[in-house]
């Protein structure tokens, strides 16, 4: 699909885990990143943008994405502090509609079965609308489609870890109300800092203010970070390795901490189809439901 979907077919009678942010909105990185030699020097800070170009790197975050459909499987490792790993896996089918802006991420999850490890059984299904108008569908205990409230967007995207439905969304990219800090540096990377504050009709909902870190040399997001009232940050989101797959750099490996909780999650992206199609039906929120879109295994490149 490569046009602009009619949001009408959404009402009920409802560069990057960027794409997961898996969510996944953290792309268009270089391996370079991750692969210097540990004894480095600190790379020197980045120069401040002005007002215009700082707008503009903003802006260009929002309208990127990959150029084709993508499906990218997925392992999440939950390392509480002080408890056991608990561990599960995904599916994420992506699409990016040029015209409106808008990511659409069909998320399917499911752990081992612990009387049979070689088998899976289903946690939860979501449909991700990433971009301007927001809006996140599950489904219920009956096995119907339903849109989820914002209110119920800092849960957990699976019980217990440190993952919330909000992380995959990142609303938090297209608020109005934003700040540029000016330059910072980010695990020893050259970056640009933002800080974005919550709309004022914000609802039942509480907001919390996310400071946002691009890399100022390849523009992806490499870090994502939660405020207190008084600065302190609650929780983050990092890229911590990339990957080049079919000629495209993704998001290899994200770490979501929780610092009240001292817990972290890490999604590892253990392979990648970069080069699909996928009708616009799939992300349809009434076809939640419906069986996914085959991806033939000829298409993936697994590591």
């Amino acid at each position: 699909m490569k046009g602009s979907l009619d949001t009408s077919d959404f009402l009920p009678s409802f560069k990057w885990l960027a794409l997961l942010v898996l969510g996944l909105g953290f792309i268009n990185l270089m391996d370079p990143l991750y692969s210097q030699p540990r004894n480095r020097l600190d790379m020197p800070e980045a120069s401040a943008l002005s007002s215009e170009d700082a707008k503009a790197l903003l802006e260009s975050f929002r309208s990127y994405s990959y150029p084709d459909d993508y499906c990218f499987r997925f392992r999440v490792r939950h390392y509480p502090y002080r408890k056991k790993t608990v561990e599960a896996y995904g599916t994420l089918w992506g699409l990016f509609d040029p015209v409106t802006r808008t990511h659409y991420q069909r998320v399917h999850l499911e752990k081992r079965d612990p009387e049979n490890p070689r088998s899976f059984l289903p946690i939860a299904r979501f449909l991700f609308i990433r971009g301007p108008y927001p809006e996140v569908w599950t489904i219920d205990e009956s096995g119907e489609p339903v849109s989820l409230d914002p209110e119920h967007w800092s849960k957990p995207l699976i019980e217990e870890m440190s993952v919330t439905v909000s992380d995959m969304l990142m609303p938090f990219l297209y608020w109005e109300n934003s700040h540029y800090e000016g330059p910072s540096q980010v695990k020893a990377r050259p970056a640009q800092s933002f800080l974005l504050s919550p709309p004022a009709e914000g609802g039942t909902c509480v907001m919390l203010s996310v400071r946002v870190a691009f890399d100022d040399e390849f523009k992806g997001l490499l870090q994502s970070e939660w405020l207190a009232d008084d600065g302190s940050v609650l929780r983050s989101i990092e890229l911590v390795s990339l990957k080049k797959v079919q000629e495209q750099y993704i998001p290899r490996t994200m770490d979501y901490r929780d610092l009240t909780k001292r817990d972290k999650t890490r999604i590892d992206i253990q392979a990648a189809a970069m080069r699909v199609q996928f009708d616009s039906s799939v992300f349809v929120p009434s076809n939640l439901d419906e069986p996914p879109p085959l991806v033939p295994s000829s298409d993936f490149t697994i590591f």
